[in-house]
């Protein structure tokens, strides 16, 4: 049996996109300023693709990753998790 857990970041999609505009909104700053305060940790000062959240979970779940258990992987475009 193998158990591994994946932790994502800040996934690109409409749930961060509201969190974005409530920032911006609650902050009176705009769209682009409040995106850039959630992805100024990152070192890619990007949101992460929800695509590279599935092919981490398709990895894990392959062949590829046989003797890889109790990870815990990072899928948060260089932003280290606690």
């Amino acid at each position: 049996v193998r158990v591994n857990l994946i932790s994502p970041g800040a996934v690109d999609g409409e749930r961060i996109k509201w969190g974005i505009r409530s920032l911006a909104n609650a902050h009176n700053i705009t769209i682009e300023q409040a995106e850039e305060q959630v992805t100024r940790d990152s070192p890619f000062k990007r949101l992460v693709a929800h695509e590279d959240v599935a092919h981490t979970a398709l990895f894990l779940a392959s062949d590829m990753a046989a003797s890889i258990t109790g990870e815990d992987v990072n899928v948060s475009a260089g932003v280290v998790m606690y």
